[in-house]
Formats: C-alpha cells, sequence, structure tokens
C-alpha cells in the first residue's frame, strides 16, 4: 500500500470516527462561562428576548432569517457576528 493511500485511508477513518457535535456536551458548556448571565434563565427578567440555555431557541430564527446559531455554517451566525464585530454597541 502507498503512503499516500495509507494517509488518505486514516485521514477518512479520522472524520468517519469524528463524534458529531452535540449541543448540550459540546456547545452548552461553552456558552454557559460566557454568555448565560444575560441569556439564560434570567433572560426574560432582564428583557433580553434570546435565551441560549436551550438549544431550540439558539438555534430559532431571530427574524429576518437571522439565527444565533447555525449549525455548521459559523459565518452565518449571529452569535459570530456578535462577537468579531467592532462595534461596541453590537459587541458581546
Amino acid at each position: 500500500m502507498t503512503r499516500v493511500l495509507w494517509m488518505t485511508m486514516l485521514a477518512a477513518a479520522a472524520v468517519w470516527a469524528a463524534p458529531e457535535i452535540e449541543f448540550n456536551r459540546d456547545v452548552r458548556p461553552i456558552l454557559s462561562d460566557k454568555c448565560f448571565s444575560c441569556h439564560g434563565v434570567d433572560a426574560k427578567t432582564k428583557n433580553i428576548p434570546l435565551r441560549l440555555d436551550m438549544e431550540a431557541m439558539a438555534k430559532a430564527d431571530l427574524g429576518g432569517g437571522r439565527r444565533a446559531i447555525v449549525p455548521g455554517d459559523p459565518d452565518t451566525s449571529e452569535m459570530m457576528r456578535r462577537i468579531n464585530t467592532e462595534s461596541k454597541a453590537k459587541k458581546m
């Protein structure tokens, strides 16, 4: 077996064996540390409509086709836009 073929097979096996990203296991802990103080259980009392502690709400349509989290497409996720923006008013 050639080295290139062997490396290709190893790379393919790694991709096939990679676990699927799960919201509660992989994403929620990060959001918990950074976002839940505003976008968690108390969001309603703070008059903040977006909750990130619930997967369905974090991925829901925010209007105009915007979503806080777009699985597999971080470039269209509003959360990533807000984290990376230069605007102090929109920065999260």
